[in-house]
């Protein structure tokens, strides 16, 4: 970083951050910002901005905010995590997805909840990793298009504060990213995102979100802490928003021991939990064709107790691909996929905690 007052320059690895950004944003830009639409990265004009920091004597982003290391913290989360959104955009596209009986009951859930006048507007979504959170949304956008005013949002680990010194700093990124799975501009000064102006961002999330009903569909919420929760209830109180949270057991269970009072709220301003545990052989069946089984009660039997005990649906589609070109599959191939699956999904978790 430069000496000079105001001036400020990446460093190597920084630097090395910016280049991949400008190679993975490439000649359209607005584009980029629409499909992968992140708060660090904002508008086209702002990431054109934001990457003037790699050519000498311009003025970049970074010079016009108070804390540029800040940002490049988060738009380095942001490249890291680029890969997974651009295969689960991939996995959108080619994928059609399932009318599974708790994505069912999640739109249901979401209905009832879209005329209430109290705040008991939380859905609460428990999966286990492998439990199709990443596709529910891709279900109720699909299914509630008309219902709803559409907003996703990813907890990202920058929203839970290693330190005190960075609170304000994750309650800024909170907000950012409200504003920015919700395609909320901000007009001038809020749109600086500086830490004096979080009640005023607070207050135009409020406006926004009574105007009309709006669900706001939290993705993997496992890295909460007491400000975006006491954000939700806020919104609950005083707005027409309808919270779709997701998340695993394990997240849950924190959420209650280290926020405790927070949870509890939540807890009392929800209108639904829904958990996936048991996956039924109806839902197993929806993978499977007709004809794809010698006996096909006896398979999906099995197939849904064993994917309940590991793997959940990620387990399901695993047994699929090996079987997509089988007719009247045996037992015994059944369970010959079965186990075949669960060694690969075991030694993957093995290789990827090395």
């Amino acid at each position: 970083m430069s000496n000079k007052k105001n001036e400020w320059s990446p460093n190597e690895t920084q630097r090395a951050t910016l280049l991949a950004l400008q190679k993975e944003s490439g000649a359209n830009q607005a584009e980029f910002c629409t499909e992968y639409g992140s708060s660090c990265i904002g508008t086209p004009s702002k990431l054109s901005q934001i990457l003037d920091a790699l050519e000498t004597g311009k003025t970049s982003y970074f010079n016009k905010i108070e804390d540029p290391e800040g940002l490049m913290r988060e738009l380095a989360e942001f490249m890291d995590e680029l890969p997974e959104l651009q295969q689960r955009r991939m996995m959108a596209e080619d994928i059609k997805i399932l009318p599974l009986s708790h994505f069912e009951a999640a739109v249901i859930a979401a209905k009832q909840c879209r005329d209430k006048k109290s705040p008991q507007r939380a859905i609460q979504y428990i999966a286990p990793t492998g439990g199709s959170k990443s596709f529910l949304f891709q279900y109720l956008a699909k299914k509630l298009k008309n219902d709803f005013a559409l907003g996703f949002v990813i907890c990202r680990d920058s929203w839970k504060p290693a330190t005190r010194d960075l609170r304000q700093r994750a309650k800024l990124t909170v907000l950012q990213d409200l504003c920015a799975g919700l395609k909320i501009r901000l007009g001038e000064p809020l749109n600086q995102f500086r830490y004096d102006m979080a009640p005023a961002i607070e207050d135009a999330l409020v406006d926004q979100l009574r105007r009309k009903p709006t669900l706001v569909f939290i993705e993997e919420g496992r890295f909460m802490s007491t400000y975006p929760l006491n954000l939700f209830i806020d919104l609950l109180n005083r707005t027409k928003m309808v919270l779709m949270l997701t998340c695993t057991p394990r997240a849950n269970v924190s959420w209650h021991r280290y926020c405790t009072d927070e949870a509890e709220q939540i807890d009392r301003r929800s209108h639904a939990v829904i958990r996936v545990s048991v996956i039924t052989p109806a839902d197993a069946g929806l993978f499977f064709g007709e004809d794809q089984f010698a006996d096909r009660a006896a398979a999906l039997k099995i197939i849904a107790e064993e994917a309940s005990k590991f793997g959940h649906y990620s387990m399901i589609g695993r047994i699929q691909n090996v079987l997509r070109r089988d007719t009247a599959a045996t037992q015994a191939r059944v369970e010959e996929v079965i186990s075949k699956a669960g060694r690969e999904m075991n030694r993957n978790i093995k290789f990827a905690t090395r």
